[in-house]
């Protein structure tokens, strides 16, 4: 067994690693009183950052199983900590959709998909995706991460990803209270999980 302490970025930005939602979990089921008040961890963090650049939350842990290995890929199952992963995931492909919309000729929008939520050079599920759902949300999460979600499902999923992106665009709108960016920051560099991989 190995414990370790990783930031967001290092969980999902490890080049060749990917997540998989083992088929006995359960599906994506948070809703909004968990999401807001991820959404307000993120704020808070992002406004301490500003005094204190190193600043971090603890989101918990995240208990993988090391899978299987196959040429240039490490695959991990989720064994706890699927909602959260999940979550953050939807967030950051929302942040994504926004840069491209309010930020067009940025690199930023290409940064987050082939930084944390694609492979850039697989082109075909599972492989192509850093994490890969249980499969009652695979539907709706690879429309979401392909840039194509369904506002009219009911999808936990959808419900997740509007909140995130209704909540940027809000951001957006408060013209400096807090950038999208320092959101960015916060949510990839300052959110901790404690790894523990059996």
């Amino acid at each position: 067994m190995q414990v370790g302490k990783q930031v967001l970025r290092g969980v999902l930005g490890s080049d060749g690693t990917r997540y998989e939602i083992p088929l006995y979990q359960r599906t994506f089921d948070w809703d909004k009183d968990q999401f807001e008040k991820l959404w307000t961890d993120i704020r808070n963090l992002a406004v301490a950052r500003r005094g204190e650049p190193g600043a971090e939350h603890f989101l918990g842990t995240l208990v993988l199983d090391s899978g299987h290995r196959i040429p240039n890929d490490f695959t991990f199952l989720v064994v706890d900590g699927q909602q959260r992963l999940t979550t953050l995931t939807l967030m950051l492909a929302a942040l994504r959709d926004i840069y491209r919309e309010y930020r067009e000729g940025t690199d930023d929008a290409d940064e987050l998909e082939d930084g944390v939520l694609v492979h850039r050079y697989k082109k075909v599920p599972p492989e192509r995706f850093r994490l890969w759902p249980t499969q009652g949300d695979r539907g709706e999460f690879i429309s979401i991460i392909e840039g194509t979600p369904n506002f009219s499902s009911k999808s936990n999923l959808v419900v997740a990803y509007k909140y995130f992106r209704g909540e940027l665009v809000r951001t957006l709108a408060e013209n400096g209270e807090i950038s999208i960016d320092e959101i960015r920051s916060a949510t990839l560099d300052g959110l901790r999980f404690v790894a523990i991989t059996a």
